[in-house]
């Protein structure tokens, strides 16, 4: 990017481990998934609890109307720690099958400007002011665009020093708009 002082230049050719992944980390990193985990898991488990524990004296504790209150408990977890993951790791390969451009190289640009990404017929540039968050998990740095989409790379692609440059930049445009630098 012309006229910067500095820019961050990486290369990433994602696949369906890459994609799956961040994806899953994206779906994690969400406020909503603790609601979700909460409402639909832990709630339906601390209700089966307390009818197993406290339900009336003479009944079967152990089942739950016609249903053994473990089956119950094996189903809740089995739909949210296995049906929920395949079901997106479904998605995600699809996806990525169905879309040419994303099983190509990609290469992206970071500047006091914003982001790029680039790759064959296509070329994405975003101002700070677009970016949502900027933020690592346990594997990929993460730029949102919105709540739930996020560009990413892979942690390691990037040192310390690199990331915390970005975050500067980003930081900076959202603390201050009018620095933000038009394109």
């Amino acid at each position: 990017m012309p006229g910067d002082i500095m820019a961050i230049e990486k290369s990433f050719k994602t696949d369906v481990r890459h994609h799956y992944r961040a994806t899953r980390q994206i779906f994690h990193s969400l406020p909503a998934i603790r609601w979700y985990y909460g409402l639909f898991v832990a709630l339906p488990l601390v209700i089966l609890l307390l009818f197993h524990l406290m339900g009336p004296p003479g009944v079967n504790h152990l089942m739950f109307g016609a249903l053994p209150v473990w089956s119950l408990v094996a189903m809740i977890l089995f739909i949210a720690l296995v049906m929920i993951p395949l079901v997106q790791y479904f998605q995600v390969s699809q996806q990525l099958k169905t879309t040419p451009s994303a099983q190509k190289e990609q290469h992206y640009s970071f500047s006091e400007k914003g982001l790029t990404n680039q790759g064959e017929g296509y070329n994405v540039e975003l101002g700070w002011d677009s970016v949502v968050r900027v933020t690592q998990s346990k594997d990929y740095a993460l730029f949102f665009i919105s709540s739930y989409y996020a560009y990413y790379l892979p942690r390691e692609f990037f040192s310390d020093t690199e990331f915390e440059q970005i975050r500067q930049w980003f930081e900076t445009a959202q603390s201050n708009p009018s620095l933000t630098i038009p394109k």
